[in-house]
């Protein structure tokens, strides 16, 4: 991210300069560039004059110079009735504002700062709200990712026995789909920008794990890849990876996903380029795209119906032995 996008927030909101449009979100003044100011180029893009706010590539310094520049900031364009404030995302969400913010922290909501007004994205609170609530605490990272292992018919290396007792009693009780809030804490989602040409090599960087609709066809998900990345990768790669391919942090969008894990989780074995089942399937589920969702959604009810029904054969068996 650029260094002039995170500029200080005035105490007011400057006059807007004629040529242009405004809007108004939440009481805050959101300029357009006019296409006479030399932003024809950046179409995409709100100008939020003196406000600090965080999101979206920015004019180059031509432009701002030929705008004046001083003093503002870019954010994403999106209309006004697409951002709530922090109050009004806690009444739909049926939470405390203090959640909402630390939701936002988190990275389980989208939003940017307005000054010192946080604003929500509201397709952001419709996912966390399509969420159903899980009983219990969310599962510490190894333990979300043994879980997730075990959900996908795979193996689930350095549990203990009474560990791997309880996650497959949480996985018959509530299968993937009912225990999916409780293993959000599997890595936190960051949004990049990369230029088109590096991503191919991007995406068979050693290190990445590869899920999401780039992983769909390997696990026989009926999704075809787009030109974007959607990968694990852990902490300590991070920045080597950023830095190699010049990606460019965003709020949303972009055509680069980078799912970091947290630092000393490695759930997966160095050769592995593909996330297991359930890991692929519960990242489309959450995804904002609506056929994505549905075939994430589809394959974490396919394999809880799988799990059920092995266990019924189980039952079973061991019915017909007793007798």
């Amino acid at each position: 991210m650029s260094a002039w996008m995170f500029l200080s927030a005035l105490a007011q909101i400057a006059s807007s300069r004629p040529g242009g449009q405004t809007g108004k979100v939440s009481g805050l003044k959101i300029r357009r560039p006019a296409r006479a100011c030399g932003f024809d180029s950046h179409p995409g893009y709100w100008m939020a004059t003196g406000v600090a706010a965080v999101g979206g590539r920015g004019p180059s310094a031509g432009d701002r110079d030929l705008c004046n520049y001083r003093g503002s900031t870019i954010v994403e364009q999106m209309p006004a009735s697409d951002l709530v404030s922090t109050g009004d995302a806690a009444r739909q969400l049926g939470v405390h504002p203090s959640r909402v913010r630390a939701l936002l922290a988190a990275g389980e909501l989208r939003g940017f700062k307005l000054g010192d007004r946080w604003m929500v994205q509201a397709d952001s609170i419709r996912r966390r709200g399509a969420v159903p609530s899980a009983p219990g605490r969310p599962l510490r990272s190894a333990n979300a990712w043994a879980a997730l292992s075990l959900a996908s018919g795979e193996g689930a290396a350095g549990l203990t026995p009474d560990a791997r007792w309880r996650l497959r009693g949480l996985l018959d009780q509530q299968g993937v789909s009912g225990l999916s809030p409780r293993l959000r804490h599997r890595a936190r989602r960051e949004r990049y920008r990369a230029h088109p040409g590096v991503l191919d090599e991007l995406s068979n960087r050693s290190g990445l794990v590869h899920t999401g609709i780039g992983a769909a066809g390997a696990h026989g998900l009926d999704l075809a890849a787009g030109n974007e990345l959607d990968a694990y990768v852990s902490l300590e790669r991070r920045d080597a990876v950023v830095d190699a391919f010049a990606l460019e942090s965003v709020e949303a969008g972009g055509n680069v996903s980078l799912r970091v894990l947290p630092a000393g989780v490695e759930p997966f074995a160095e050769s592995r380029v593909v996330a297991p089942l359930a890991a692929v399937a519960l990242d489309l589920s959450e995804e904002a795209e609506s056929r994505s969702a549905r075939v994430g959604r589809e394959a974490l009810a396919t394999l809880d119906e799988q799990r059920q029904w092995r266990a019924r054969s189980v039952r079973s068996a061991h019915g017909q032995s007793r007798g």
